[in-house]
């Protein structure tokens, strides 16, 4: 299931870099979230390294996936988007 979700994920957002900074923004904001979804967000950087054309490992998003999901944080976080 959390590869699934992941291949959607990458689906819906492909490249579309605002998008990956919110979903990571909106991961990392919530609460105990990283131990809770540890896996969730590996399986959705397996999928991006997979089907997002030219990524690789230290591309920000998988980095900051993998970071979220070890650690609790990034060391970089990205800033949502202003909303308008």
């Amino acid at each position: 299931a959390e590869y699934l979700a992941g291949l959607y994920l990458t689906d819906l957002y492909s490249n579309h870099s605002p998008s990956w900074s919110q979903f990571i923004v909106d991961a990392e904001q919530k609460p105990g979230s990283s131990t809770t979804i540890q896996g969730f967000l590996l399986a959705v950087r397996e999928c991006y390294l997979a089907k997002i054309p030219g990524a690789t490992e230290t591309d920000i998003v998988p980095e900051d996936l993998y970071h979220l999901a070890t650690s609790g944080s990034i060391p970089n976080p990205p800033q949502a988007a202003p909303v308008s």
